[in-house]
């Protein structure tokens, strides 16, 4: 908040300085509250599916995925007004940001590729054979 307000302004406030504004306003610290990626239902349809495909000829088939991983230098600390709730999610302003693909499958494994721009359909199928072509003759 400091540089901000300086890019904005030309003017240095301190970070305490920050801190009593924030507190005279109204806003406290809070961390985001953790939230589960599954509840208690699609866990249930996972095992459901799990246990009724067990006997799949699974070696026929290939899993892929593409990852991001982000860094956020912000921090997990949030201000908010004492009245709000804590945030279950937020927009965070990202500033490094990876994405790798790759797949498995029953006897190996692809090459890892690293995701330049966004995915499209088009750009996913290029991400597959760059993944694979190495693996093709094998598979």
């Amino acid at each position: 908040i400091v540089n901000r307000f300086f890019q904005r302004t030309d003017l240095y406030v301190s970070p305490p300085t920050i801190r009593r504004y924030r507190l005279s306003f109204g806003f406290r610290p809070v961390h985001a509250r953790i939230q589960p990626l599954i509840n208690a239902t699609h866990a249930q349809q996972r095992l459901h599916f799990c246990l009724s495909h067990a006997t799949d000829r699974w070696y026929n088939v290939i899993f892929s995925d593409e990852k991001a991983f982000e860094i956020d230098v912000t921090g997990l600390v949030y201000y908010i007004p004492h009245n709000r709730p804590r945030p279950v999610h937020f927009q965070s302003q990202v500033q490094y940001r990876a994405a790798v693909f790759g797949a498995v499958w029953y006897q190996g494994r692809s090459n890892l590729v690293f995701i330049r721009n966004r995915t499209n359909t088009t750009t996913y199928v290029q991400y597959l054979e760059d993944a694979l072509n190495s693996h093709l003759r094998r598979l």
